[in-house]
C-alpha cells in the first residue's frame, strides 16, 4: 500500500512513501460519511498531539476534490489529504475492509508495516491504546 500513488488536495501526486519512518494514521472517509465527519475532530486533535512523537495522520478521502477542500476549511484540517476512488476502496478490500465501508484506518508502524485495521468510527482511547505500542 504504501507504493500508491494519490492526489492532493492542489493536483499533486502523492505517495504515502513520502511520510517513511513515521507512524501512519491512514484514514479512508468521504465528506457525505457521517461517522467519517464526527471522527475528523478527533484527527486534527491527534495531529496536534503526537506530530512530536512522530505520528502522521493522513486522509484520503473518496470524494471529489472541490467537496474535500470546503470540508478541510470547515473543519480546520492540519494533516495532508489525498482523493482517493474505486482503486483505494479495492485496495481497503485486500487489508481487511471486507465490506468496503467507511470511516476505515490503517495504522502502520515505522518501518511502513500495517500494524492494525479499524473498520468503523473511532473514539479517542481506542485509537491511543493502538498507537501507544508503535511509538
Amino acid at each position: 500500500m504504501m507504493a500508491i500513488r494519490l492526489f492532493d488536495l492542489k493536483g499533486e501526486t502523492r505517495s504515502l512513501d513520502e511520510w517513511r519512518g513515521k507512524v501512519l494514521v491512514v484514514n479512508l472517509w468521504a465528506t457525505w460519511c457521517a461517522p467519517c465527519r464526527e471522527e475528523i475532530p478527533l484527527f486534527v486533535k491527534l495531529q496536534d498531539e503526537y506530530r512530536e512523537r512522530g505520528v502522521q495522520v493522513i486522509g484520503v478521502a473518496i470524494d471529489r476534490r472541490e467537496k474535500v477542500q470546503a470540508f478541510a476549511r470547515e473543519f480546520g484540517i492540519n494533516y495532508p489529504l489525498l482523493l482517493g476512488g474505486v482503486e483505494i476502496v479495492e485496495l481497503s478490500r485486500q487489508v481487511g475492509n471486507r465490506v468496503g465501508g467507511l470511516p476505515f484506518t490503517l495504522i502502520f508502524d515505522r518501518s511502513a508495516r500495517i500494524v492494525d485495521t479499524i473498520l468503523g468510527q473511532l473514539k479517542k482511547h481506542t485509537l491511543e491504546e493502538t498507537l501507544r505500542p508503535v511509538l
